[in-house]
């Protein structure tokens, strides 16, 4: 919420500075962003006035002009606007003036002629970002007055931080009501709107078929206005100081009704709508094009305004292109309504959108401001615009939400705050924020107002007591606390091991979104439709995560745009399978490695990680969680996430447990990603859930042996199951195995490979024999021959 101090003050003149009037809102909870001016700086800028303009003589596109700027003297000037004309009054910046940045206007020979001074564009005095051409000033501005003192842009602008329960505040209204209840001030501006009487009979049906999502409908006509009138420059000015572009006078004059005190509203071309207004839920696949020229399709929960032929507006949103105001607009149909937060809740940003309308309907918006407003804007627009109103139309189907009693004990208070007050002390302070408050004996009860949907409980009402006190004004006391020892699950503290495993190989923990992009997903799962989000927060958050891995490959883009080439990270998370039983949620610990196996340094070159890197790190993982070798495996995968050539199932006593490998080359090109992506996922359920207790073993004091062995097998025959296959002999002395090469070439049959083995023997009560140790190697080989068809190398 942009607040501009002026307008505040014509609310409300606190004797406090800006600073201080910052920390006020910031130490109540209103936290303040930033002050900054209104305006850049400028001086010697006057209101003038053109009395001729001739086409210059050597520059087709420059005009020159004569300027009367009020003191007797005529100037020469040479504007290339193309909205200069005849009688315009315009700010001029004389010679020797300076504008924003510090830029002095000295005359000038532009082509053979003579210019002293400069018709000044809004963009050129930091009025707005750009503009087309010259600022045009009202007809009754005073020659000779100075701009930048008459449109008081000795100004700032407070920007305010609102969380989403203080809607209350989203208007100039609010934020002095809140000051005026901080500093116990009374308001200087009550805002009392007198009824605007009705000149005309003209009124408009209106019906509410959706009664319980639009409680309160007030419309008027009025006609004969001026499409073509700009609003003045007074309320552009307090538009731009929040935020808000200047449009044209009619839907300026709605905006700033929505400023001033909260109530978002909307004005139609009356002579576009057809036979009345129904404000009902949406037809499913009713099509609406919007003011932005967007074409929607609707859905049957979107709550729409619509005329006898079409929906003309998304309620609570924006209005439709169909039925906007333009320059030849004669007669209107003012709106406001009162919309339940919870219809209007998520539909804009489900189409991309965030209006200040929806902003205000999303969070609460007092049912009791839609006539005050009506009345207001009634009476902004006969001044402005001219025109004649009708009767104001209220339809009113169901009883409006009340603000429920509050029973709030004056012990709690104390009890809580850890101050001393009467109830008395309460109840004043209470009454500063417009609350009816009675007392009951030791009790307090409250009515809040209408606006402040955040109070429903005494909690709600002792923090606004905290407030009102002051936060700086509640004493800290510090009481001993009786600590409490729990202890860890086993599955937490095998977990926590996991990860500083992970941090001990070099990865770094990141934490992503749950949501993602349903393309993303897709290409991860494609086995798996994803979770739609029913209001997502963005289309790149649509989707719950079918892999873990979907914000780690993001997470790494995002590095690697900005040159970072070596990247481990890791997650702990939830991946969302969507299953014919609902809904299943799995808890993961996947990692993502790019890049070399070691950093950049000089003391040695290092290479591009591989397959059996990341493999290596699995394992060491595995071998924490203090699963033998013997159960489990890695099997070849037809992963479509995955390169079937560099990928591999992690299997648990025959059941799946997780995957790694390379990301498939169809993804990363898909991804825009030139790096090998090397990724790994577990299931962490299924591995926590088996975890045998770690038990200690002591070193032996015997010497180990090692003996190799080269095998010839078929390529079809990997090492795993070699590896699997000694184990499954349950060989006591054997201690590892260590896998020395693999080699295919010369020598070898096309359709063979040799690998070479160390098997590590060793005993803990004896030393082993020559003979015991050839006996263990001959069964080895034995085993192998007879399972996997291996001949010994010679």
């Amino acid at each position: 919420m942009r607040v501009s101090e002026n307008w505040l003050r014509e609310w409300i003149n606190p004797s406090v500075d800006t600073q201080q009037l910052a920390d006020l809102l910031t130490m109540a909870g209103l936290e303040v962003d930033g002050v900054e001016p209104a305006a850049g700086k400028f001086s010697g800028v006057v209101v003038a006035k053109v009395l001729e303009v001739e086409a210059h003589p050597d520059a087709k596109k420059l005009q020159v002009c004569k300027v009367d700027d009020g003191k007797g003297e005529i100037s020469n000037v040479i504007c290339g606007a193309s909205n200069v004309r005849k009688d315009l009054k315009v700010a001029f910046a004389k010679v020797g003036a300076t504008l924003p940045n510090n830029f002095k206007i000295e005359a000038k020979e532009l082509r053979g002629v003579e210019s002293f001074g400069m018709l000044c564009s809004a963009s050129e005095l930091g009025l707005a970002e750009s503009s087309e051409g010259i600022m045009e000033l009202s007809d009754d501005l005073e020659l000779g007055t100075d701009v930048y003192n008459n449109f008081a842009l000795d100004d700032q602008i407070i920007d305010i931080d609102l969380t989403p329960n203080r809607s209350d505040c989203l208007s100039m209204q609010g934020i002095a009501r809140e000051v005026s209840a901080l500093l116990d001030q009374s308001l200087e501006n009550d805002f009392k709107v007198d009824s605007v009487k009705n000149s005309i009979d003209s009124t408009f049906p209106v019906s509410i078929h959706a009664a319980d999502a639009c409680p309160r409908y007030v419309g008027r006509v009025i006609e004969n206005v001026s499409g073509t009138v700009q609003s003045p420059l007074w309320m552009q000015e307090k538009l731009r100081r929040a935020g808000v572009r200047a449009i044209n006078a009619i839907t300026d004059i709605t905006n700033f009704v929505m400023l001033e005190i909260g109530q978002p509203m909307h004005a139609f071309d009356l002579d576009k709508l057809n036979a009345g207004i129904e404000i009902r839920m949406a037809k499913s696949s009713e099509k609406l094009e919007l003011l932005d020229g967007q074409e929607i399709e609707l859905s049957d929960d979107e709550l729409v305004i619509a005329d006898a032929k079409q929906p003309i507006a998304l309620a609570g949103i924006m209005g439709g292109l169909a039925s906007a105001i333009q320059s030849d607009t004669k007669n209107i149909f003012l709106e406001s309504a009162h919309f339940k937060p919870e219809v209007i809740a998520g539909k804009a940003r489900r189409r991309g959108l965030h209006t200040d309308s929806s902003h205000r309907f999303e969070r609460g918006v007092d049912p009791d401001l839609a006539s005050k407003a009506i009345e207001r804007a009634t009476q902004l627009i006969l001044e402005i615009v001219g025109g004649k109103a009708g009767p104001i139309i209220c339809e009113e189907p169901t009883s409006l939400p009340k603000p429920s009693q509050i029973t709030l004990a004056h012990s709690k208070v104390e009890s809580l705050l850890g101050i001393t007050t009467s109830i008395e002390e309460v109840k004043m302070l209470l009454q500063r924020l417009n609350c009816e408050v009675s007392v009951d004996g030791e009790n307090l009860v409250v009515t809040p107002p209408n606006y402040r949907f955040d109070l429903a409980l005494d909690v709600d009402l002792i923090e606004e007591v905290a407030r009102l006190v002051g936060y700086k004004n509640i004493p800290a006391d510090v009481k001993a606390l009786a600590v409490n020892t729990t202890s860890t699950s086993d599955d937490k503290s095998q977990l926590n091991l996991l990860k500083e495993a992970l941090v001990l190989r070099d990865y770094h923990e990141v934490i992503t979104f749950s949501f993602v992009d349903q393309e993303i997903d897709e290409l991860l799962n494609p086995q798996h439709e994803g979770k739609r989000l029913a209001n997502p927060i963005s289309n790149d958050l649509a989707v719950m995560r079918g892999s873990v891995w979907s914000g780690l490959i993001k997470a790494a883009q995002y590095n690697l745009n900005r040159q970072q080439s070596r990247i481990r990270i890791f997650e702990q998370g939830l991946q969302f399978i969507n299953t014919a039983e609902g809904l299943q949620q799995n808890p993961c610990l996947a990692g993502l490695i790019i890049g070399s196996t070691v950093p950049e340094q000089w003391g040695t070159s290092g290479r591009e990680i591989d397959f059996f890197d990341l493999k290596g790190d699995v394992e060491q993982l595995l071998k924490i969680s203090a699963l033998s070798q013997d159960q489990i495996s890695f099997e070849r995968t037809d992963d479509a996430s995955l390169h079937p050539g560099q990928s591999a199932n992690i299997i648990l006593d025959e059941k799946f447990v997780g995957r790694l490998g390379k990301l498939h080359p169809r993804i990363q090109s898909a991804l825009g990603i030139d790096a090998s992506i090397y990724l790994f996922e577990l299931q962490l359920n299924e591995l926590l859930s088996r975890v045998d207790a770690n038990i200690f073993q002591p070193i032996s004091k015997y010497p180990a042996n090692r003996r190799d062995i080269t095998l010839i097998v078929e390529n079809s025959v990997s090492v795993a199951e070699i590896r699997s296959n000694i184990e499954q002999m349950h060989i006591n002395s054997l201690q590892n195995i260590k896998v020395l090469s693999i080699y295919k070439g010369k020598g070898i049959p096309e359709t063979k490979k040799s690998v070479s083995l160390g098997l590590i023997l060793q005993e803990f009560s004896r030393t082993l024999t020559d003979k015991e140790l050839e006996q263990t190697v001959l069964s080895i080989i034995s085993q192998l021959k007879n399972k996997v068809g291996a001949e010994i190398r010679s």
